[in-house]
């Protein structure tokens, strides 16, 4: 009888445990067909013919370049490195971070922030945040990765930029002596893109303001003359995706247009996973709004919105932590959404196991004590889950060379 019972008890604890682990297999890629652009894309960039950028768009999730930092190696490694795409000028004091490049600022930035507000006109640049030089001397520079087996080269250095009546003069400098010095004064405000070409190589590049008037920037792009992917990480710390709203519809297509993605990622929701639910209707309706604001600016790319990853508070009368409980019907309203909008839709909250995944996750170390952000290992495993039901996807929906591509391993341009 002791044996027996001891052999029950084994059973029983590891049943529990079997329970309580974060799940290794992911859910597929629903509506993976509307992907099409995406995929014919990569199976161009696997023969060496065409950069295929990507336009990920999401809250602090994205803005620690977790997921996407992890995909965007990845992705390069299988199709191709065509550079780290764009990144913010400086972080000021924002969780903001880019793995595969340094930024470093010097002197005063004024940062206007989207998340903020304040500006009525509605113009903070591509990623939410226009930055201006304050006076005395200025500047940020931007160096390609120094290891890791991808971002170690670039060739273009671009800056998004304002043009208004008090502009000034902004100078693009690489290490290698090239430059470049433009006049950002304009008759009216407008935006515009300032590059500099140089030799592909391991680079530090600078922007500062030349001269009087008042520099004005959105960020910066790294980028190299040569076939494979870029991804564009655009996180908006604190951010719920209405606040995408809050941009000049024509001022944020403009941005988007001129970045020319072959797919734009939709990843918000986790923001407002504790906010009062009024209903699945006008949530589905808010989600669409945001989607169709985000894909104006490139109607011809794929679409792929990711549903908010699991999120844990106390329940009202206190206790043990619990999924928030209008998080399933948020999800549910983004599925509605995606699919409504002719987008793919890939469920991140049933990726990580459902209700309570979070409390799992924080157990085995791939959730944050907040319980409202992974840890970095957790992300990974995020990245590693999508990135298998992209391939499962691109293996049915894709061409063959972008799926002849995954199994080559990486491709050497």
């Amino acid at each position: 009888m002791r044996f027996g019972a001891l052999v029950v008890a084994a059973l029983f604890v590891a049943g529990t445990a079997a329970a309580d682990a974060p799940r290794r297999d992911g859910p597929p890629l629903e509506n993976a067909a509307a992907l099409a652009p995406f995929f014919a894309s990569l199976a161009a960039s696997a023969r060496g013919v065409a950069t295929t950028r990507i336009a990920w768009f999401g809250d602090s999730n994205i803005a620690a370049d977790g997921i996407t930092g992890t995909l965007r190696a990845r992705w390069q490694q299988r199709w191709g490195d065509a550079g780290h795409g764009f990144v913010l000028v400086t972080r000021g004091h924002l969780p903001y971070r880019h793995k595969g490049i340094a930024v470093s600022a010097r002197g005063a930035w004024r940062l206007a922030e989207l998340l903020r507000g304040g500006r009525s006109d509605g113009r903070y640049g591509y990623g939410g945040v226009l930055f201006t030089a304050g006076r005395g001397p200025t500047s940020a520079s931007f160096s390609t990765a120094r290891s890791g087996a991808t971002g170690r080269t670039a060739s273009r250095f671009a800056v998004l930029y304002q043009r208004h009546p008090h502009g000034a003069r902004l100078e693009l400098r690489s290490d290698d002596g090239a430059v470049t010095e433009l006049d950002t004064r304009g008759d009216a405000t407008d935006d515009a893109v300032a590059t500099l070409e140089t030799t592909d190589g391991p680079h530090t590049f600078t922007l500062r303001p030349a001269g009087p008037g008042e520099l004005r920037v959105y960020g910066a792009v790294l980028e190299r003359a040569a076939p494979g992917v870029v991804l564009d990480s655009v996180g908006i710390v604190g951010a719920r995706g209405r606040r995408v709203l809050a941009w000049d519809a024509t001022h944020l297509a403009a941005q988007v247009a001129a970045r020319r993605p072959q797919l734009v990622v939709v990843g918000f929701g986790a923001n407002e996973a504790s906010d009062a639910w009024t209903g699945e209707e006008p949530w589905v309706a808010e989600t669409r709004a945001v989607v169709r604001r985000l894909r104006a600016g490139a109607p011809e790319a794929a679409c792929l919105v990711l549903g908010a990853p699991d999120q844990a508070g106390p329940p009202r009368e206190g206790g043990e932590p619990r999924t928030f409980p209008s998080l399933p019907r948020r999800v549910e309203g983004q599925r509605r959404a995606a699919l409504a909008e002719g987008c793919a839709f890939w469920d991140t909250f049933a990726a990580m196991g459902g209700a309570g995944a979070m409390i799992r996750w924080r157990r085995a170390g791939l959730g944050g004590h907040d319980l409202r952000h992974a840890s970095t290992a957790g992300y990974d495993r995020l990245a590693e889950l999508l990135d298998a039901a992209l391939l499962a996807a691109l293996d049915a929906h894709g061409p063959a060379r972008a799926t002849a591509a995954t199994a080559g391993g990486a491709q050497a341009h």
